[in-house]
Protein backbone atom coordinates (compact mmCIF):
# COMPACT_ATOMS: atom_id res chain seq x y z
CA UNK A 1 0.00 0.00 0.00
CA UNK A 2 2.91 2.37 0.65
CA UNK A 3 4.41 1.66 -2.75
CA UNK A 4 1.19 2.05 -4.74
CA UNK A 5 0.23 5.25 -2.89
CA UNK A 6 -2.94 4.04 -1.15
CA UNK A 7 -1.36 4.27 2.32
CA UNK A 8 -0.26 7.84 2.96
CA UNK A 9 -0.41 7.58 6.73
CA UNK A 10 1.99 4.93 8.05
CA UNK A 11 5.22 6.87 7.51
CA UNK A 12 3.76 9.95 9.25
CA UNK A 13 2.50 7.72 12.11
CA UNK A 14 5.96 6.20 12.59
CA UNK A 15 7.55 9.65 12.48
CA UNK A 16 5.17 10.55 15.30
CA UNK A 17 6.74 7.75 17.36
CA UNK A 18 10.18 9.10 16.48
CA UNK A 19 9.01 12.45 17.84
CA UNK A 20 7.97 10.81 21.10
CA UNK A 21 4.24 10.21 20.58
CA UNK A 22 2.40 7.12 21.81
CA UNK A 23 -0.67 5.41 20.42
CA UNK A 24 -4.04 7.02 21.11
CA UNK A 25 -7.22 5.19 22.10
CA UNK A 26 -10.89 6.03 22.36
CA UNK A 27 -13.61 7.14 19.98
CA UNK A 28 -12.82 10.80 20.59
CA UNK A 29 -9.43 10.19 18.94
CA UNK A 30 -10.71 8.28 15.90
CA UNK A 31 -9.21 10.85 13.51
CA UNK A 32 -5.85 11.09 15.28
CA UNK A 33 -2.69 10.12 13.40
CA UNK A 34 -1.43 8.15 16.38
CA UNK A 35 -4.41 5.77 16.46
CA UNK A 36 -3.59 2.25 15.33
CA UNK A 37 -5.49 1.00 12.29
CA UNK A 38 -7.48 -1.53 14.30
CA UNK A 39 -8.63 1.23 16.67
CA UNK A 40 -9.56 3.60 13.83
CA UNK A 41 -11.59 0.87 12.15
CA UNK A 42 -13.24 -0.06 15.45
CA UNK A 43 -14.90 3.36 15.56
CA UNK A 44 -16.01 3.27 11.92
CA UNK A 45 -13.51 5.80 10.63
CA UNK A 46 -11.46 5.29 7.48
CA UNK A 47 -7.82 4.64 8.38
CA UNK A 48 -6.46 6.96 5.67
CA UNK A 49 -8.50 9.86 7.11
CA UNK A 50 -7.02 9.58 10.61
CA UNK A 51 -4.30 12.21 10.15
CA UNK A 52 -5.00 14.77 12.88
CA UNK A 53 -2.50 15.77 15.59
CA UNK A 54 -3.68 17.84 18.51
CA UNK A 55 -1.83 20.84 19.91
CA UNK A 56 -0.31 18.94 22.84
CA UNK A 57 1.09 16.29 20.47
CA UNK A 58 2.73 18.97 18.35
CA UNK A 59 4.23 20.47 21.52
CA UNK A 60 5.66 17.08 22.55
CA UNK A 61 7.43 16.76 19.20
CA UNK A 62 8.64 20.37 19.37
CA UNK A 63 9.94 19.99 22.94
CA UNK A 64 11.70 16.72 22.12
CA UNK A 65 13.34 18.44 19.17
CA UNK A 66 14.42 21.44 21.26
CA UNK A 67 15.86 19.19 23.98
CA UNK A 68 17.55 16.78 21.53
CA UNK A 69 15.31 13.86 22.54
CA UNK A 70 14.08 12.73 19.13
CA UNK A 71 14.63 9.04 18.45
CA UNK A 72 15.15 8.40 22.16
CA UNK A 73 13.76 4.87 21.81
CA UNK A 74 16.13 4.01 18.99
CA UNK A 75 19.00 1.56 19.61
CA UNK A 76 21.20 4.28 18.10
CA UNK A 77 20.35 6.66 20.98
CA UNK A 78 22.87 6.26 23.79
CA UNK A 79 23.57 8.55 26.73
CA UNK A 80 21.38 11.31 25.37
CA UNK A 81 22.92 11.30 21.88
CA UNK A 82 22.39 9.62 18.53
CA UNK A 83 25.40 7.51 17.65
CA UNK A 84 26.00 6.85 13.99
Amino acid sequence: DLVNGTNKRTVAHELGHTGGLSHMKGSENATNLMMQAIEVNKYGNKYSNATYLNESQVKVIRDNYIHNKLNKNSPLYKNGKIII
